[in-house]
């Protein structure tokens, strides 16, 4: 047969090919997927058919339902370890349930079975991040030394004030100083605050290691040193500040571990660990003394907290003297004039002189129009802003003054007069708010505390001088009606405490502050402060876990030390200023001050060369009626005539130079100075508080901030 034929024959038989070859192919599946064994898939451990398996479903999903229904909500008790925490989470609720009876035919109707525990999405166990012991191999751990907070900023002052410790401890509260009846004493005082990077620490702690359930910080207390200026200019060697009053006392046990690593006194170290976790805004801002005369504390300088100060300027020809203001009513009547008009003002629709605008013309306000009157309308420039700011330390000159004649009520007022100021610096609005807080606790221990009328009422301190009822008028200040409306009695600000939300930076709400105090200073030192934040060890105790065993032994990290903060010289209790040289002799004409009781009080003293500045001199009675009543009396220092007081400064006069060439700042306008030379009257002195040689000048004194701010404290 030749290929031609073999050809034909092909052409002739092949779809009878290909279709038998059809037939058996699908003779083959019918028997492999209909006639034959059944393909089976695995369902909880077990085959199943086509047929068996929709049933087997629903099997599982009763006994899922019966099993739901059936379980309990236990009350969650402390687990013993992180292993049985994490065997409770994987269980699910398929976990067995213990039978009421050891009969019951149901103990294992709940009973898990492996391939129905609770899963992730992706097929695997459920597992809490961080949870299992075990993921800490031994000797994985590095222990991290807290960062540095910031250079600390400074404050400090000298006041009337009770001390008394705050002891923190299980069944120990804070023992504030308010509320005690111990008498108050006279302070002399500095604080810092600073912030410090928490969450920067944190993330240091992740990155070396550490669990994320002991990741979570916990201040323990605040570290200081200082350095005392000395007389040669050098600085002394560093001290650690011990012995605050006004710093919170805490004690934490050293941990004991025996031979085989294992903690012995962990009941102790436990019991501390819950009251650091209770009183961490205690311990990161602890609050200051309750003071009832002399210097408030505020919060020190930190970024978004900085003082506003009036740049003070020695001139060398008198300024023309500015004309007076007028005296205003001490109860609300109604402005004529303003500076800016335009929507409703703050309070009472014209903050400083009447409504319709917010310091403009014609609405009810306090006093009448505080501010020069003007058309309402026009735009606010510098100088009414600037006059604005200078009310607002006026009225708060006047409500310490108040406060310390015991007059609360005048002293609330004229302090929520300055909470009601827009242009009040920050620092102004907190002692205001602070003297409000004060004023109110006095009032509520003479019986005459909340319920009453609000001192002031309308825009931001009341309703709106037409009827809103205040939110807080019944809780603190009463919200009694006031000018036609019900008052809101403004809720103050009171210094932090333990139970109060801590103080951020106004950038970043992440990143907390932390103070310090110190009342172990001598008045007229200088010092400069640096400090470090100590935080509690979650490794205490867990020696495997670390790559330092010696870690182990330590419940409190020391963090590092900060920059050394700026100098500051501690308020003393006397001052002196230049004032003339007495005519027609060598002898210095000086001005002393003295802090008595909490008032500044002023004599004029004479000394020349060689002698001492200051001396004795007899008080009269009106000058000193503001000490306690109860004082005991030295019949050599006090009598009907008046009272003994010593103000002598330790101050030694070494030279005094007449007409010496000094330079002068002079303003030339819009922030802008220059210098100009003036001759004045110099006098050299050894200073008694740190040795040094000092000088101060006539032109100096005559606009010194701190002789104004003393003849403003002291009503002067």
């Amino acid at each position: 047969m030749n290929a031609k034929n073999i050809l034909a024959l092909i052409e002739a038989h092949i779809e009878k090919g290909i279709i038998g070859l059809a037939v058996v192919f699908g003779g083959l599946m019918i028997w492999w997927y209909g006639l034959g064994t059944p393909n089976k898939v695995d369902f909880g451990g077990q085959s199943y058919g086509p047929h068996e398996l929709a049933p087997a479903i629903l099997d599982s999903a009763k006994s899922l339902k019966t099993a739901m229904d059936n379980a309990s909500a236990e009350d969650p008790k402390p687990q013993g370890s992180s292993d049985k925490l994490i065997k409770r989470h994987n269980e699910g609720i398929f976990a067995e349930i213990p039978p009421a009876k050891p009969d019951d035919p149901n103990a294992k109707a709940f009973r898990l079975q492996p391939a129905v525990r609770v899963l992730t999405s992706g097929g695997h166990e459920a597992v809490v991040p961080g949870l299992k012991e075990s993921e800490e191999a031994p000797g994985s751990v590095t222990l991290i030394t807290p960062l540095a907070p910031q250079q600390p900023k400074m404050r400090n002052g000298r006041s009337l004030a009770v001390q008394k410790p705050t002891k923190l401890g299980e069944t120990a509260k804070p023992n504030v100083a308010a509320g005690t009846t111990d008498s108050p004493r006279e302070v002399a005082w500095a604080s810092g605050a600073m912030y410090w990077p928490k969450d920067a620490h944190k993330a240091e702690t992740t990155r070396n290691g550490y669990a994320a359930y002991r990741s979570k910080i916990y201040v323990t207390g605040i570290d200081v040193e200082r350095q005392e200026l000395l007389a040669n200019g050098d600085w002394s060697e560093p001290k650690l500040v011990e012995g605050s009053k006004a710093m919170p006392e805490l004690t934490i046990p050293e941990p004991a571990i025996d031979d085989k690593g294992n903690l012995i006194n962990k009941a102790d170290l436990d019991g501390a660990f819950r009251v650091v976790k209770a009183e961490q805004n205690m311990l990161m801002q602890p609050p200051f003394y309750t003071t009832s005369a002399g210097d408030q504390w505020s919060i020190p300088p930190l970024k978004g907290f900085e003082e506003e100060e009036e740049e003070e300027i020695a001139s060398a020809t008198p300024k023309p003297k500015k004309p007076e203001r007028a005296e205003r009513p001490e109860r609300p009547t109604r402005g004529t004039g303003g500076v800016r008009g335009g929507g409703r003002g703050p309070i009472g629709g014209g903050e400083f002189a009447g409504g319709g605008g917010r310091f403009g013309g014609g609405g009810e306000v306090v006093g009448g129009g505080r501010m020069p009157g003007g058309a309402g309308g026009a735009a606010t420039d510098r100088k009414a802003v600037e006059e604005a700011k200078k009310l607002a330390k006026s009225d708060l000159k006047e409500a310490q003054a108040a406060y310390d004649k015991k007059d609360y009520t005048q002293a609330m007022t004229k302090a929520q007069a300055v909470v009601g100021n827009e242009h009040a610096t920050k620092a102004d609005h907190d002692k205001a708010q602070d003297l409000i807080e004060k004023a109110d606790k006095k009032l509520a221990e003479a019986g005459g505390g909340g319920g009453g009328r609000a001192p002031l009422g309308g825009g931001r301190i009341g309703g709106d001088f037409g009827g809103l009822e205040g939110d807080f008028g019944p809780t603190r200040f009463g919200g009694g009606e006031t000018l036609g409306g019900r008052g809101m009695g403004m809720m103050p600000t009171a210094a932090p405490t333990g139970a109060q939300k801590l103080v951020t930076s106004p950038d970043d709400d992440k990143l907390p502050a932390v103070f310090f105090h110190d009342d172990t200073v001598e008045a007229g030192k200088t010092y400069r402060y640096r400090s470090r934040v100590n935080v509690w060890n979650r490794y205490v105790g867990r020696i495997r876990s670390l790559k330092d065993p010696e870690g182990a032994k330590l419940a409190t990290l020391h963090g590092e030390w900060s920059f050394w903060s700026d100098p500051v010289t501690i308020t003393p209790s006397t001052y002196f200023f230049v004032r003339s040289l007495k005519p027609g002799t060598d002898r210095v004409v000086l001005e002393v001050w003295k802090w008595i009781g909490g008032k500044w009080i002023k004599r004029p003293f004479e000394a020349s060369v060689g002698e001492m500045i200051g001396g004795e001199v007899t008080l009269k009675p009106e000058e000193v009626e503001h000490l306690a009543k109860d004082e005991p009396k030295d019949d050599k220092k006090a009598s009907d005539k008046g009272r003994l007081e010593n103000f002598t400064t330790g101050a030694i006069v070494l030279d005094i130079r007449v007409d010496e060439p000094t330079h002068v700042r002079v303003a030339k306008g819009k922030g802008a100075f220059d210098y100009r030379e003036q001759k004045t009257l110099v006098v050299v002195y050894l200073d008694p508080a740190d040795g040094q040689v000092k000088e101060r000048t006539q032109a100096a004194d005559q606009s010194d901030p701190l002789r104004k701010k003393l003849e403003a404290d002291s009503g002067g």
